[in-house]
Parts: structure tokens; sequence; C-alpha cells
């Protein structure tokens, strides 16, 4: 896409919630280009390798999960549903939801306040940092930790020296499971303790 040829017929920047803030759409790297409708009705939604069996093995140990994404809600829930991974989340936190999206913290904030106000309850407050956010960006990784949570990076869009800030960096989702997160949360536990 021209996205120089854009901002000349706008006469502004043309930015982006891609990434899950608002920065120049010239400046999102290409391997994060917009998936158009039509190859989502021919190929379905996209989930990078090993997404799916990492949700399901914390779902298996009846961890409380949520999403946060600068995407649409009917984006995450039609990609949710594809993979029948719906019923694994407690809620969800879409771009609709929150007034200033990643970097801000504002929607893992709300998240944690879901996990711990929605039926069915936890045995006891969560907080955050009992809580792992596994992202990909930047963006993502300072949203979490302005909220507290124990971010856990994944190399796939960005380089993992981009990725540096976080508590633990994989290069691929398929490197996680439940044990790992489990274990990158009591390395954090015990290095704060």
């Amino acid at each position: 896409m021209d996205y120089a040829a854009l901002e000349q017929l706008f006469g502004e920047p043309v930015t982006t919630s891609v990434t899950g803030s608002s920065q120049r759409a010239s400046e999102v790297p290409a391997s994060m280009e917009i998936i158009s409708a039509e190859e989502i009705r021919r190929s379905g939604y996209p989930f990078f390798p090993g997404a799916v069996d990492l949700v399901r093995s914390c779902a298996e140990r009846d961890w409380m999960l949520a999403v946060v994404s600068g995407a649409l809600r009917d984006e995450v829930e039609g990609a949710l549903e594809q993979e029948g991974l719906s019923r694994h989340f407690k809620l969800l936190i879409t771009a609709e939801d929150v007034e200033r999206t990643k970097p801000d913290s504002e929607g893992y904030r709300r998240a944690l306040e879901g996990l711990n106000a929605r039926p069915p309850l936890p045995e006891r407050l969560l907080h955050p940092h009992e809580v792992a956010a596994v992202e990909d960006s930047p963006a993502g990784l300072e949203a979490a930790a302005g909220a507290g949570l124990l971010t856990v990076a994944v190399a796939h869009t960005y380089e993992a020296g981009q990725l540096a800030t976080a508590d633990a960096v994989v290069e691929r989702v398929a490197q996680l499971d439940a044990e790992r997160l489990e274990a990158v949360l009591a390395a954090r536990s015990a290095r704060a303790g």
C-alpha cells in the first residue's frame, strides 16, 4: 500500500492500530500488513504456529484467560471461534472497549479487573504480578508492564532485541506452553521476593 500517497492526499500522517499503537502506517513492518477480508474468507484467520496449542495447554490447567487486542471485537471473536477457542476465554478487551490503545495500559487494567470481577470468580483476587501477558510488540509489552503484569515476548513480528524489556523472550509461540509460563512466573516471583 502506498502510504506516502495517502498522506499526501489527506494532508496528514496516515496511522494504524495494527500494532496496537497509533503509529504512522508507513512505519508498520511489512510483515504486519493488514489481511484483507477476502483472504480471511478464503483461508481463515491466521494464527502464529503454536498459539492454539498454547491456549489449550493453559486452559487444561483451568487458568483464567483473557484477550487484550487492538483488533476489532468481531475479528477477535471470529478468530477464536474458527479454532474452537472462545470457550476458553473469560473475557475479551478489544479496540472498541478502550479509549486508549496500546502502549497505554488501559486494556490490561480492564482485563485484570474483569478477571477478578466476572463470574466465575477466582478463589482470591489475582494481583498483576501473578498474571502473564504474551505479546509480540514493544507497544504491547509497555501496556502490560504498565499494568504490572509479567511480560513474555514472542519475536514473530519484531526482533528479540526490540522486545528486550520483557521478563522473558522466545523466538516463537511454539516454544511456549503452560509449564514454561509457570516457570517464568516463578522466576519473576523469586526475583521480586
